[in-house]
């Protein structure tokens, strides 16, 4: 039964890697472009007694039943081997999970609007983010007092050509390149500029599929946050390498972790009684409902009327979070402690169909869940029920191929990384180029401190 299963379950908070959950939906919206908040779930127990050292775990046989070949057909590493962070299993993974999650919901993937998941990004509102971030990235360049070569351009992680599409209202010729087949299928199902624009598998930790100085713009945005380090520097070098000379690359990639301010919640104040109302015993996937959610104030704190202070909810499974962030409402105003507040919460089931357990929070937006704190959240269980009408209607209006979730499968959260710019200004000096402008380029929520260099080919 139902009920039985539930005690089994972890909740968000049980994850350390949850531990400080901001929420991507305190960006500007709906112009400013966001993305999936990324720490993803630890997928393999680092460190365990028997590891031969820091940052070293176990590949998953499940995962990789058949092992990693590299370009020659070698077998790299085998299912049980111990593997090292940084390593070709790194790049592997990221592959199998940016596969899965274009697959699944690939705007959502690129731009993570709780209210969006689904599919329910509408085509042209999303490419009409992409034409806005490229209109100012070129006009910022421009501001610097650097001429644009308009011959050919390439984006970097181009998803679903989000920005590529806009690029080639600018250039002769556009090349996209994504580690996700997947992506690069929708992409080339969305071009609308035929073969002036190219779309590229790209599952190598470089960019070899391009000969030297080939292109005279490079643009890559909220892409290599989600490589690890010794990838996404290689890449910047990279940049440098299939640049011509005098030609520009604009990336950014964050560089350091914020310390946590001083929220409008003092210490002690992360503690409430979360109750849900009526909430249907089986839902249908991807068809969103809402849920009446009553808080109340158990702390000695009153809690401010501010918009940091939310009620979300996640999707778990025996196996841990499935969905993160999903739906979010506000308090409607400030809360003495002992008195309470209903909000509604809008939550759209997961694509995948299983037994899971519908989690409601309260969150501090980018300080803490308050079941990090040690606050328990409203937990119900939830039979979520595949149907055609849920995901057929969702693929055919994005003009994508339904297609088939595992039973009870995790789509996974893209892992969010950040390189020091001491790091990121040696890498362009030893390829070649020279990085002339340097500024804050907040599109990684409020948890990290993000850069976007202008880099011109020496």
């Amino acid at each position: 039964m139902l009920s039985n299963e539930v005690e089994l379950w972890p909740t968000a908070a049980a994850c350390d890697e949850w531990a400080i959950c901001p929420k991507q939906d305190s960006l500007p919206r709906p112009s400013s472009p966001r993305q999936p908040f990324s720490r993803a779930p630890k997928r393999y127990h680092e460190n365990p007694p028997s590891a031969p050292g820091p940052g070293w775990f176990r590949v998953p046989g499940v995962a990789l039943s058949a092992g990693i070949r590299d370009d020659a057909g070698e077998l790299r590493i085998g299912a049980g081997q111990w593997q090292q962070r940084g390593t070709i299993m790194w790049l592997e993974q990221a592959k199998l999970d940016w596969e899965r999650l274009g697959e699944a919901d690939p705007m959502w993937a690129i731009l993570s609007d709780p209210e969006l998941t689904g599919n329910r990004w509408d085509r042209e509102t999303f490419f009409n983010t992409g034409l806005e971030e490229v209109g100012h990235n070129l006009r910022y360049v421009m501001s610097l007092g650097l001429e644009i070569p308009r011959d050919r351009c390439l984006d970097f992680g181009c998803g679903v050509g989000r920005l590529t599409q806009a690029l080639c209202d600018y250039f002769d010729r556009c090349d996209g390149v994504d580690i996700a087949a997947s992506m690069v299928e929708g992409a080339r199902t969305f071009n609308r500029h035929g073969i002036r624009c190219h779309y590229h598998v790209n599952s190598t930790g470089d960019l070899r599929l391009f000969e030297d100085a080939q292109f005279t713009f490079v643009l890559s945005i909220i892409t290599l946050q989600h490589i690890e380090p010794l990838y996404s520097k290689r890449y910047v070098s990279e940049f440098m390498r299939v640049l011509r000379p005098g030609g520009i690359a604009v990336f950014q990639i964050p560089t350091a972790v914020r310390k946590a301010g001083e929220g409008p919640l003092p210490p002690g104040a992360h503690q409430a009684v979360i109750s849900a109302g009526e909430v249907p015993a089986r839902m249908v996937a991807g068809e969103p409902i809402e849920v009446s959610v009553e808080v109340r104030n158990v702390s000695r704190v009153e809690w401010p009327n501010v918009d940091q202070l939310r009620v979300g909810n996640h999707w778990c499974t025996r196996r841990g979070v499935a969905v993160l962030d999903d739906g979010r409402a506000t308090l409607p105003r400030s809360l003495a402690p002992g008195e309470e507040a209903t909000v509604r919460v809008k939550v759209t089931p997961p694509l995948s169909a299983g037994t899971y357990e519908l989690q409601f929070d309260l969150v501090e937006e980018g300080v803490t869940w308050f079941a990090s704190q040690g606050s328990k959240p409203a937990r119900v269980p939830v039979r979520v029920e595949s149907g055609e009408s849920a995901s057929g209607k969702l693929f055919r209006k994005l003009g994508l191929k339904p297609v088939a979730v595992a039973r009870n499968d995790m789509l996974p959260v893209a892992e969010m990384h950040c390189v020091p710019e001491a790091d990121v200004r040696a890498v362009v000096a030893a390829a070649g180029g020279e990085i002339v402008d340097v500024a804050p380029y907040n599109v990684t929520g409020p948890i990290y401190e993000s850069l976007r260099y202008v880099a011109v080919r020496l």
